[in-house]
């Protein structure tokens, strides 16, 4: 930008009219040109605003510091919004009136050719794409012919937000021509065909895919991990989605889409620094009362083959030889706020996970650990798993829990079924909570009673 100060002169008459007007600039041509630059005309702009505005007849300016403070008064002008299509963008020519010009609002920008939908050639599209893709999510967006054998579709189970039986839910839903696909931010999941097409909604998993999602998802700083988590509902979480009430938006967000902002906290980054710490002092007890046999191996994700919505994360598989059930579980707890006491001093706290019952300390059934514990079991199809609070070196404890059939289908899978079929597949379909919409946005959420399984 230059630095450079002109001087201007501008002579007006009587009435206002400019008589004769100079800069020095070059553009002005020195004292004796004529004025024609932009120095002369902003000086102009600046005298014809002080004039329209009457500052000639104001008081002297009173000092910034004396004033009240205005920077953080907001503008009272307010513009709406308003759709693309009516606003008119010109440029605003000074003392003229400005152009208006006619939008055409019928204009298609698409080829001629494209304007009119050619079914037959989009049914010849999908026959074409089901023996590619089958599972595309077209879909589940389109009527299809019933000669496609919808048993062939196969799903990737990393990724099921299109259901494996869809053709049969788009054949069942195009029957009503009211059915509102796909699901935009308008259409209303409360709906009785809503609710009945996620309930026929089938989900398939074979022994290779279990195997591969869980080779895959090994590692706590796993990136496969955190994309995975976005499609299953996992044991850390069992609890909490069987016993919602309250709409489950903030639920969903949480467990779904929430990065590990919190790695830093005290509490949790003293339960991963100490984790190995705490299996190895396992291993060692174990061997120390003749269990020389006992190995442990890490692992990834399971997926359940009957609940393929459902997963769970082991922190070390277990064999061992001297059990009835040879492989097992390792789940461990390295509590900070308790570290260097001993079980009893732990257990005294009404807001620790384990009780002493009696004189026994034992996992408070319906904790949120029990919760996790017997959703590992019930996914990765496990008969025990060692239950191990590590209270520092050479201190813990191990409670081996068996899994609890009874308890597990009559107290949480009803719960994780309701909550997975009225809140988390709902959203894995729509993606409104991750696009900050209400997933519920016409209401109709409703909490699970016995009535509703």
């Amino acid at each position: 930008m230059k630095q450079t100060k002109y001087s201007v002169a501008i002579v007006f008459s009587n009435k206002g009219e400019v008589l004769r007007a100079a800069c020095k600039c070059p553009a002005g041509l020195g004292s004796g040109g004529h004025g024609q630059c932009n120095h002369v005309g902003g000086i102009l702009f600046a005298i014809e605003d002080f004039n329209r505005q009457g500052l000639q007849n104001r008081s002297e300016p009173v000092t910034c510091t004396s004033r009240l403070c205005a920077w953080n008064v907001p503008r009272n002008s307010k513009v709406a919004a308003k759709p693309v299509d009516d606003i008119n963008i010109v440029k605003y020519r000074y003392g003229k009136d400005n152009r208006t010009s006619v939008k055409s609002s019928v204009y298609d920008p698409r080829a001629p050719c494209d304007r009119v939908l050619n079914k037959a050639k989009l049914n010849s599209m999908l026959v074409k794409l089901s023996q590619h893709l089958p599972s595309s999510s077209l879909f589940l967006f389109h009527d299809i012919k019933p000669s496609l054998d919808s048993q062939n579709v196969i799903v990737d189970s990393t990724c099921e937000c299109v259901p494996l039986n869809c053709i049969e839910m788009v054949e069942l839903t195009s029957e009503h021509d009211d059915m509102d696909l796909p699901f935009n931010d308008d259409y209303d999941i409360a709906t009785k065909k809503f609710k009945s097409m996620i309930d026929i909604y089938e989900e398939r998993i074979t022994d290779n895919d279990v195997e591969r999602i869980e080779r895959l998802s090994r590692g706590q700083d796993n990136t496969f991990w955190r994309e995975l988590k976005q499609e299953k509902l996992t044991a850390s979480n069992f609890k909490a989605a069987a016993k919602r009430k309250v709409e489950p938006d903030k639920l969903l967000k949480q467990i779904m889409y929430k990065i590990e902002e919190t790695t830093n906290v005290s509490a949790l980054q003293y339960g991963h620094m100490h984790e190995d710490n705490a299996i190895n002092d396992y291993i060692k007890y174990k061997h120390s009362q003749g269990n020389t046999g006992l190995t442990v191996w890490k692992v990834g994700t399971y997926i359940s083959k009957i609940r393929p919505g459902l997963g769970a994360s082991l922190d070390r598989m277990v064999y061992d030889p001297l059990a009835h059930c040879k492989k097992g579980g390792l789940e461990i707890k390295c509590p900070y706020s308790k570290q260097g006491m001993t079980i009893e001093e732990a257990c005294q706290d009404k807001n620790f996970c384990m009780t002493l019952k009696p004189g026994m300390p034992t996992l408070k059934i319906g904790h949120q650990y029990y919760y996790q514990v017997q959703g590992q079991m019930y996914v990765s199809c496990l008969q025990w798993v060692d239950f191990v609070v590590w209270f520092g070196a050479d201190n813990l404890y191990i409670q081996r829990i068996v899994f609890d059939k009874q308890w597990w289908h009559k107290e949480a899978l009803p719960k994780l079924d309701y909550f997975y079929r009225r809140a988390f597949l709902p959203e894995v379909l729509t993606r409104r909570v991750k696009r900050g919409v209400r997933l519920y946005n016409h209401g109709g959420w409703q909490p699970y009673t016995t009535r509703s399984s």
